[in-house]
């Protein structure tokens, strides 16, 4: 262990800001696509994204999990509020519904200064299509408090590098937040958005872990040599963000935080997110901060991508996650990482540490493996998802 688990050092440990970007789709009241203008213009956290009909809610930093998803709960509800006066709701999955057409989607158009990200959107469109690009997820953004970088095993060491080494194990287990809060059923894909059809490059990025200058560097390569378009092409699960304008130069002068990118919306909860999925999220990353440090090869880069699309799936049985030269069931890998996790946690108390594994434990144990619902004997008519308590389960 890197930090040995005490009691003085939870508060620590649990400090920070986290935020939320959310997309969603606006639609008709008849499930089309609205073909209407964006209508928050003016609206400090609502913007827009791929399409004028994707909506972006942002939320402010805030310095408690609670705080952060009350504040997107009530976001999501007040932009339902004005769309509804309009004939128009939110879409509460990542999957557009069937009744939308792509090709009636209208690229987003930005003015002024802004005006680059609507030829960027026209490049997207080209290269992915629009079908691709209207899937909707969430990502949650989340930095350490400083006062972690001065705890005794941390002082003295590189705080970037710090931010590397979680953003790399975030990426090595990004399977395991896909499975566990996978929520946009389609065929045979749990998480359509990260599965193999959904946000991926037609090439694998292999990233510099080990400094950030290198880190930086490695993503210049890609743009250099045209296989991206600019950094923000590049589809990984995990970014590291800087302070200030999104640009890689301002990233060279330091990380501010860490950006988890494969939530899905979650159609059983009013904001679109389980608050405990939430709250596993923060989990995680302090403990990938707790762990010895990983290496960054080539091999652990591509066998992360691999699970990662697996885990998206919905077929457990056939599922196995990769670990070196062991393939291992995905379902008893992920009791094996929340047994490991509960292990490292134990001597800290308090911080609902044992009922936030709990509960993602609960989504692997009751009636074998996750939670479905109106589940056939054929694989194609099967949906399933990791769904909250209040979801009634039929098995």
């Amino acid at each position: 262990m890197r930090i040995e688990p005490r009691r003085d050092i939870a508060d620590i440990l649990f400090s920070g800001k986290f935020g939320l970007e959310e997309e969603s789709l606006r639609l008709t009241l008849s499930g089309h696509l609205a073909s209407s203008d964006h209508p928050f213009e003016d609206a400090v956290h609502m913007s827009k994204d791929f399409c004028e009909s994707q909506l972006e809610i942002i939320t402010d930093p805030h310095t408690g999990i609670e705080e952060l998803y009350s504040d997107i709960k009530t976001l999501r509800r007040e932009a339902n509020v004005i769309l509804h006066r309009r004939g128009e709701i939110l879409n509460d999955s990542s999957n557009p519904p069937p009744s939308v057409d792509p090709d009636e989607a209208r690229i987003a158009v930005f003015e002024g200064e802004d005006s680059i990200k609507t030829e960027y959107r026209r490049y997207l469109c080209g290269k992915y299509g629009k079908h691709r690009m209207l899937l909707s997820g969430i990502h949650f953004n989340m930095s350490f408090d400083e006062a972690v970088f001065e705890l005794s095993e941390l002082k003295g060491q590189d705080r970037d590098g710090i931010y590397l080494d979680v953003a790399l194990k975030t990426l090595k287990y990004s399977w395991l937040i896909t499975y566990l809060t996978a929520a946009s059923p389609k065929g045979d894909k749990a998480s359509v958005r990260c599965s193999s059809d959904g946000y991926w490059n037609d090439f694998t990025p292999i990233l510099d872990y080990s400094s950030l200058d290198g880190y930086v560097d490695s993503i210049r390569h890609y743009e250099k040599t045209g296989q991206i378009y600019n950094p923000w092409e590049l589809y990984i699960p995990v970014r590291l963000k800087p302070y200030g304008k999104n640009t890689l130069d301002n990233l060279k002068n330091g990380i501010s935080h860490i950006e988890l990118r494969m939530f899905d919306i979650n159609p059983a909860d009013e904001a679109g997110i389980r608050i405990e999925d939430l709250k596993f999220a923060q989990l995680l990353l302090i403990y990938f901060l707790m762990t010895d440090p990983v290496k960054a090869d080539k091999d652990v880069q591509e066998g992360a991508v691999r699970n990662m699309k697996q885990a998206a799936l919905l077929d457990d049985t056939s599922v196995f996650i990769e670990s070196g030269n062991i393939r291992i069931p995905i379902r008893e890998a992920a009791l094996m990482e929340l047994a490991m996790m509960e292990y490292a946690f134990d001597g800290i108390d308090g911080h609902d540490i044992s009922s936030i594994i709990g509960y993602q434990r609960s989504k692997l144990l009751r009636y074998g493996g996750r939670y479905c619902f109106g589940v056939t004997s054929s694989k194609e008519g099967a949906t399933c998802a990791n769904y909250s308590d209040s979801v009634r389960i039929t098995v």
